[in-house]
C-alpha cells in the first residue's frame, strides 16, 4: 500500500521489502529493492547522505534476497555497484552498515572464506559496521587455518565491544559480542577443540537471539545458531544438527543455507525422505544453476525418483510430511512500525 501511495519514493518503495524478507519471498524483496535503489540514484539529492543511506539500504537488501535465491550475478552485480560508487559525505548507520555488510553477506553466504579473509575494513565507519568486516575476516581466516589472523580478528572485535560499550551502546555492543564469540568458536574448531566450539557457538546464539533484529539489516551476516548447527554437522551429529537448522527456517524462511544444511543433516542421519524434501524445497526457492549446492539438490532428486519408479515401494509407511517453515505461516516475530564439491558443508 506505501508504495502504490508514493510509487515515485525510494523508501516507499522498499518498505514492504522488510516483510517480504521475513517471509522468505526473495522474488517480490528483489523487484522491491531494485526498483528503491534505482529511485534513490534518480534523486536529484541523490549525491548527499540521505539519498545515498537509502540506496546503499536498499541495495542490501536486495544483495541478502539475489543470494537466498541463487542469483550469484545479480549479487555480484550489486556488489560491483556498490564498490564504484563516489564517496559521499553524511552518511549515517544506515548507509555505513550496508557498505560493510553487502561484501561480507557475498563471501559468507557463498562459503568464499579466502575471500572473506581478505576483507578491507572501512576505519572510517561507524565502530558496529567495522566489527561485520573483522567478523567477516575472523571466520574467513580461521575457516582457511589462519589462525593468528582469526585471533587479530576476534581481539580487534574485543576492542569494538569495549569501545561501543563506553558509548553507552548496549544494543550493539551484546551484537559484537556475537561475533566475537562466532569468531572464537571457529578458531576453536580450528584448533580441534569441538567441545569448546559448540559452547561458544551455543552462546552467540542465545545471546544472539535475546535481542530483537535491528531495522537496518534484513537479517545477520550469518545467524549465530546455523553455525552451530554447521559446527555439529562437522562434528557428524546430523540429528542435533538437523534441530539447529529448523529452528532457523523457523526464525528466517527460506534461508538457503539452512535448507541445504537440514537436507545435509536428514541425509546424514539416514532419513532420505526428509533429505529429498528439503532438497525440493531449496529447488522451489532458488532459481538457476549457478550455486553448486542447487545442482546437487537436482541430482539427488533425479536419483530419487529414478529409484522410486524403479521400486514404487520404496516410500510406502516411511513417506511423511516435514515442517520448512515459509510454506505456512511465519511464527512468532516481531516486525517494527518504521523498520528500515562444496567448502561450506564439505559433504557432497
Amino acid at each position: 500500500m506505501y508504495a502504490k501511495i508514493a510509487p515515485a519514493s525510494a523508501h516507499a518503495n522498499h518498505m514492504p521489502s522488510h516483510l517480504f524478507t521475513r517471509v522468505g519471498s526473495w522474488d517480490e524483496s528483489i523487484a522491491s529493492n531494485t526498483k528503491s535503489a534505482g529511485l534513490a540514484a534518480a534523486e536529484a539529492t541523490s549525491a548527499n547522505g540521505e539519498a545515498r543511506d537509502q540506496r546503499l539500504h536498499a541495495m542490501d537488501y536486495q544483495e541478502y534476497a539475489d543470494l537466498q535465491s541463487g542469483r550469484i550475478k545479480q549479487a555480484k552485480a550489486v556488489l560491483e555497484e556498490m564498490n564504484a560508487l563516489p564517496p559521499v559525505t553524511g552518511l549515517t548507520l544506515t548507509g555505513g552498515y550496508a557498505l560493510a555488510a553487502i561484501p561480507a553477506r557475498y563471501a559468507t553466504e557463498l562459503g568464499d572464506w579466502e575471500q572473506a579473509s581478505h576483507l578491507s575494513v572501512q576505519e572510517e565507519g561507524v565502530l558496529w559496521a567495522q566489527a561485520i568486516t573483522w567478523a567477516a575476516i575472523g571466520i574467513g581466516s580461521a575457516r582457511t587455518k589462519n589462525l593468528d589472523r582469526a585471533r587479530q580478528a576476534e581481539q580487534k572485535l574485543a576492542t569494538l565491544r569495549d569501545a561501543i560499550t563506553k558509548q553507552d551502546n548496549s544494543y550493539w555492543s551484546d551484537q559484537v559480542e556475537v561475533q566475537r564469540r562466532e569468531v572464537a568458536a571457529w578458531i576453536a574448531e580450528g584448533n580441534g577443540k569441538s567441545a569448546d566450539a559448540l559452547q561458544l557457538a551455543r552462546s552467540a546464539a542465545k545471546l544472539e537471539e535475546s535481542m530483537d533484529k535491528a531495522a537496518v539489516t534484513p537479517s545477520a551476516i550469518t545467524p549465530a545458531r546455523e553455525m552451530l548447527a554447521e559446527l555439529l554437522l562437522l562434528e557428524h551429529r546430523p540429528q542435533e544438527a538437523l534441530a539447529e537448522y529448523q529452528y532457523v527456517l523457523k526464525i528466517t524462511p527460506n534461508r538457503f543455507n539452512a535448507l541445504y544444511g537440514a537436507a545435509n543433516a536428514t541425509e546424514a542421519a539416514a532419513d532420505p525422505v526428509a533429505a529429498r524434501q528439503y532438497f525440493r524445497k531449496l529447488t522451489e526457492v532458488a532459481v538457476g544453476n549457478e550455486r553448486p549446492e542447487l545442482a546437487a539438490a537436482r541430482k539427488k532428486l533425479v536419483s530419487a525418483e529414478k529409484a522410486t519408479v524403479e521400486r514404487p515401494w520404496g516410500l510406502g509407511k516411511d513417506a511423511r510430511p516435514i515442517p520448512i517453515a515459509g510454506e505456512r505461516g511465519l511464527g512468532p516475530f516481531r516486525l517494527g512500525c518504521h523498520e528500515h564439491a562444496n567448502p561450506r558443508y564439505g559433504m557432497l
